[in-house]
Order: structure tokens, then sequence, then C-alpha cells
């Protein structure tokens, strides 16, 4: 059995998808490539799409696959089941897995940087460490700092740290 990648039109064979997925548990991992929203992908599709066209169904046209679980790289199909984008959202929503500008720091539920590291990256600062030192110190990317100092995220810390 095989499938059309959407990106680039690839025949995607069901077995090579099939090895990448550990069943052992009740959520079936994904365990290729991972998206930074925390998705299986592969090729240029989500894991979990592709898992359950192999399973013999279908996705209607302009409709969405949601996940039962909560987990994102679970493929199990048992776990997933067809809505609408609104449907998506209102159930991200009532699980608190969205992206929101009034959900800042650690309370929107992606952070990659927790207040203490932006507080040490405003110490750093002051102390007259640069960017990239900072980042380096403290294992985390320069964009990140950056971005942090100049007030693109994290505007809500500098305020308590500022000398």
């Amino acid at each position: 059995m095989s499938a059309q990648c959407k990106g680039c039109g690839a025949a995607i064979r069901a077995e090579t998808v099939f090895r990448k997925i550990d069943q052992s548990g009740e959520c079936w991992l994904w365990l290729g490539q991972i998206s930074r929203g925390g998705y299986g992908k592969h090729c240029h599709m989500l894991a979990h799409r592709l898992v359950w066209l192999f399973s013999g169904r279908e996705i209607p046209e302009r409709l969405c696959l949601l996940h039962r679980c909560d987990n994102p790289p679970c493929v199990n199909p048992d776990h997933l089941f067809i809505g609408t984008q609104r449907e998506n959202m209102n159930d991200m929503d009532a699980k608190g897995r969205r992206r929101n500008s009034s959900q800042r720091g650690e309370a929107n539920g992606f952070p990659k940087l927790t207040v203490a590291i932006v507080k040490d990256i405003w110490r750093l600062k002051y102390q007259g460490m640069s960017q990239h030192s900072t980042a380096r110190e403290l294992g985390i990317t320069r964009a990140a700092v950056c971005d942090v100092i100049r007030g693109r995220t994290w505007r809500h810390v500098r305020d308590a740290v500022n000398p």
C-alpha cells in the first residue's frame, strides 16, 4: 500500500512509515522526524495523517485530524478523529495547547525559555557579556538571547530584573 506525498508527489510506502512507529504503548509514538509543534513528519506530510490513510480511512477535503490523546507524536488511528479547523482550535483551547498572545512566558504551553533563564540573560547582559557568549553559557540560541534583549519576547520579565 502506498500514498502520494502532498508536497513533492513522491510515493510513500506503508512499510516505510510503519517502521518508524513504536507501537508498544497505547499511544503509537512516531520515531522519525518531528515538527516544531511536536508532530511526526514523513516526507512533506504529517505522520498521523499518513497512518490514518494507511489504516483505510479518508480525510475529507478541508477537514483536520485531531488527537483525542493530546499527544502530538502519537499516530495511533484510534486516538484520532476528523474535525473542522474551528473544532481543532476549540479542542486546543480546551486543552490549553494553543499558542495565544495573551499567554506569555511559561504559561503559553510552548516555552523555549524559563523565567530563570530570562533573568540570567539580563544578569549576563548587565555584566557586559556578549549575546553570543550568553547563548553559549546558557545553552540556548543567540537568536533567543537577542529576542529577549530587544523586547520581542519575555518583555514582562524585563522590568523585574532591571538594575
